[in-house]
């Protein structure tokens, strides 16, 4: 598709040869290809499901939004350049004008086209000639129409065929391929989907995830900006330009030098805008991420800080009994007035001052050292030893309970010893 529309683009070939229609055909071949393999891929997707969930029919996982789906994606995969070339007038009004370019030749026009134009131009008279002198300063006069062939149109929506390579990295993936990963995630409940698994490499590879992507738009958005602006006295925009134009787009600078002149280009540099902030604010988290202590350099760092404050609260602390005992000593002497006196009741005040404020950096620090690793650790023997003390509560209970029933059964026989002895009382009074 990149292949077909640059050779046009640089005039090489033009739409009507044999080359360009071998290249469309190829293209419509794989395209009924790809969408027959989308619907045998989800009729595996169904039996997959089928089987895991002890479904007999297929029919009734075929939901109304499986359908839908499908039948979207199916859509997606179908688009593609037809055969032939048509053109669309979509300019917008802040096309620049640009003067005639007479050796210009369009790559979307006939061949014949041309050669009966310079067969004319050879063989023209003075009238002719006049002629196109005036043709020629009218269009001159005119703005320039900005188009977007129908190809271009078709071939941008290819670039969404590449939901497949995340398709094929979920279906790759070590997480997803692996019984015991798949175990664990069923019984947390966790379903390994590509959203998952992308979280997952980005947690662990966010650099390289970041460059990629930042990458594929890069080439991805700037060929499309080429792609959407042609003009019929410039042709379409060149590559550094389209370049130049999606690197101000995605910082979001628009300096304004290169414009693109038809909405379609717009809503290209809009979406690129779009994703520029969108991997900013990634880039910002991955900075951030990498630049963050781990738990072990915290508790050195915070260690270490720890001392350094308790020595200058110690060297502020033995300043203040250091310059109050020399205000003491100077007010008793009647040196109050002096300017040793003022100087060393200055730094008593400042003393004071630097101690209270390392005492308070001594607070903050301390708070630093509870984070919420430590909060889960602290809840977590909290939770064991209410268990615990819950467990020896059950079984305290359990035991007095039998200590009851033992009691209950002492009581019992005593009082049949009770009775037996006023048997035998009563026998031996008789006697």
């Amino acid at each position: 598709m990149i292949i077909e529309n640059e050779v046009t683009f640089n005039r090489f070939d033009h739409k009507d040869t044999t080359f360009s229609l071998l290249i469309k055909s190829t293209i419509t071949f794989t395209t009924i290809v790809l969408v027959g393999l989308v619907f045998y891929y989800h009729r595996i997707d169904l039996s997959l499901y089928c089987v895991d969930n002890s479904i007999d029919d297929w029919r009734i996982a075929l939901t109304r939004t499986k359908i839908l789906s499908i039948i979207f994606e199916a859509f997606v995969c179908m688009i593609h350049p037809i055969p032939g070339h048509f053109l669309v007038e979509w300019s917008s009004q802040y096309v620049k004008k640009v003067g005639t370019n007479t050796n210009f030749i369009n790559p979307y026009r006939s061949t014949q086209l041309h050669t009966l134009t310079s067969s004319t131009a050879f063989n023209s008279t003075p009238v002719t000639t006049t002629t196109q002198m005036t043709t020629s300063t009218i269009n001159t006069n005119d703005e320039p129409q900005a188009f977007v062939p129908i190809d271009v149109m078709l071939s941008l929506p290819m670039f969404c065929r590449l939901y497949l390579i995340a398709r094929f990295i979920m279906l790759h993936s070590h997480l997803v391929r692996d019984a015991s990963s798949q175990s664990l995630g069923y019984l947390n409940r966790v379903s390994f989907n590509f959203p998952f698994v992308i979280k997952s490499y980005i947690q662990q590879r966010p650099a390289l995830c970041l460059t990629t992507f930042c990458f594929s738009i890069f080439f991805i958005a700037s060929w499309s900006m080429r792609a959407c602006d042609y003009n019929v006295k410039t042709g379409h925009m060149p590559m550094l330009d389209a370049t130049w134009l999606f690197i101000i787009s995605f910082t979001t600078i628009g300096y304004g030098d290169i414009v693109p002149s038809t909405y379609c280009g717009r809503g290209i540099a809009a979406i690129t805008g779009i994703i520029g902030v969108f991997s900013t604010a990634l880039l910002v988290a991955v900075i951030s991420q990498k630049l963050e202590l781990t738990r072990s350099e915290k508790y050195v760092h915070n260690f270490v800080a720890s001392i350094e404050l308790a020595k200058a609260h110690k060297n502020q602390s033995a300043n203040v009994v250091k310059y109050g005992w020399k205000v003491w000593y100077l007010k008793r002497k009647g040196k109050h007035m002096i300017i040793q006196y003022i100087q060393a009741q200055r730094k008593l005040l400042t003393s004071i001052y630097w101690a209270r404020k390392i005492k308070q950096q001594q607070r903050k620090l301390a708070d630093n050292y509870v984070s919420l690793l430590e909060v889960f650790n602290v809840q977590r023997s909290t939770n064991q030893t209410t268990d615990e003390t819950a467990q020896r509560v059950i079984s305290m209970e359990r035991k007095v309970e039998k200590m009851e029933d033992r009691i209950i059964e002492i009581n019992q026989g005593m009082i049949t010893l009770q009775d037996k002895l006023n048997i035998l009382l009563d026998r031996t009074t008789q006697r």
